[in-house]
């Protein structure tokens, strides 16, 4: 009888643990939607776009013995629906700065664990031959700075992205 049980009770557990959640101590908050700079157009991207998403850090000790911080995960949500998890390390060389990822143009919205330790919810549009950077860390934003007018903020305040048309 055992012996039959620890193949579901382990599935179930690969299960879960791929099925991690973000979660933080504080309220979490939405946005308005951010794009990319609108003269920020790269034509070395090509008909794909990209995202950066600048998350809260943690703490990573597993590179030659130092602390450093590194860019936590956050969850993707597709235009067509469907969400997945995105590791955001670039893997070669871990630090706070969060990998470049490539997606088709749309609408998106993505997860993620901010500084002030709430989840953010930000909506997304991704353009052909743009990055769009989301700047979820109290730090001055990442980029070229959008002009009050067109800056998405979060609750504190700091800089999130430029405001989606």
């Amino acid at each position: 009888m055992h012996h039959f049980l620890f193949p579901i009770v382990a599935l179930a557990g690969l299960t879960m643990a791929g099925c991690a959640t973000i979660s933080g101590s504080n309220p979490p908050f939405t946005t308005a939607a951010v794009q990319a700079d609108p003269q920020g157009y790269d034509a070395s991207i090509g008909a794909l776009g990209t995202l950066q998403v600048f998350t809260a850090t943690s703490q990573n000790t597993q590179r030659a013995g130092f602390i450093q911080p590194v860019a936590r995960n956050y969850q993707l949500e597709y235009p067509h629906g469907g969400w997945r998890a995105i590791n955001n390390t670039v893997i070669e060389n871990p630090s706070s700065i969060p990998k470049k990822l490539k997606l088709a143009p749309g609408r998106y919205t993505i997860k993620a664990m901010a500084d002030i330790n709430r989840v953010a919810t930000v909506p997304v549009v991704i353009t052909a031959g743009n990055t769009t950077v989301v700047n979820l860390r109290k730090a001055d934003y990442p980029a070229a700075s959008p002009p009050p007018d067109k800056a998405v903020q979060a609750p504190d305040g700091y800089i999130v992205g430029w405001r989606a048309d």
